[in-house]
């Protein structure tokens, strides 16, 4: 994120020396997937009840074209860190059962778009279309299960293991859902909500490490290709504020 600040400063620095035509802008953007990747949906966890916790965000820039009053032309780029943590705990007259799980991935966000403008005074209500491509990183759930007894609280087993999903790609279609603020002349601060139809495709190489650590100690490792394709919904909101040259 300091590295698109800085460019943010050195394109202002040079615009205000060759002038301005708010013709083009250039935008730094942060935000939240709501959606959890494809991998969360095949949580090895016993039941529904569970505590999830998101600190998953997104940043990114985006270059913007006034091609005319109404319509901009825009590319997209932005880099989503997921990083999820599910804990779940299950309680019975002997044991009590201990899970964590921790998903993490980073998926890479390339996007031209059109949007419509509809203004009034310093607002503008904003409407479009992106077509979407994602390139999908590597995606590793570490799991640490614990179980201890009733009675005195002793921990009776103890596993750790460690799921990595191969690399993948998606791409398809997002609606666009915004509006635009300018509180002075050559700056505007937006807010979007964008859903995504996405067709998704991984493959490569699954592997499992497994490792025991109470009662006994002890280790394997499973591989099996994974070739996984389909169709999900993903929706995301972000801000950001926008320089206009």
């Amino acid at each position: 994120m300091k590295k698109y600040l800085f460019l943010f400063i050195i394109l202002i620095f040079c615009n205000i020396c060759i002038g301005q035509t708010d013709k083009y802008g250039i935008s730094i953007a942060a935000g939240i997937p709501f959606s959890d990747p494809e991998p969360i949906n095949q949580s090895p966890l016993k039941s529904d009840d569970f505590k999830i916790i998101h600190k998953s965000y997104s940043s990114g820039l985006l270059a913007n074209y006034n091609l005319n009053d109404t319509i901009l032309l825009r590319l997209h780029f932005e880099i989503t860190n997921y990083d999820i943590r599910i804990f779940q705990n299950n309680f019975d007259n002997i044991i009590h059962d201990f899970d964590t799980l921790i998903y993490k991935q980073v998926n890479i966000h390339i996007a031209p778009g059109i949007i419509w403008n509809i203004k009034n005074k310093k607002i503008r209500f904003n409407f479009g279309y992106e077509i979407p491509f994602n390139i999908i990183g590597k995606y590793k759930l570490n799991w640490t299960s614990i179980s201890t007894d009733s009675l005195n609280n002793n921990i009776i087993y103890k596993s750790q293991s460690i799921e990595t999903y191969p690399k993948g790609y998606s791409f398809g279609l997002s609606a666009i859902l915004g509006f635009s603020y300018y509180p002075i002349k050559h700056f505007s601060i937006s807010s979007e909500f964008s859903p995504s139809l996405l067709y998704s495709s991984y493959f490569g190489k699954y592997s499992r490490q497994y490792k025991a650590i109470l009662p006994l100690n002890g280790s394997s490792t499973f591989t099996s290709d994974y070739n996984n394709k389909g169709y999900f919904y993903e929706q995301r909101f972000i801000l950001y504020i926008t320089y206009w040259l």
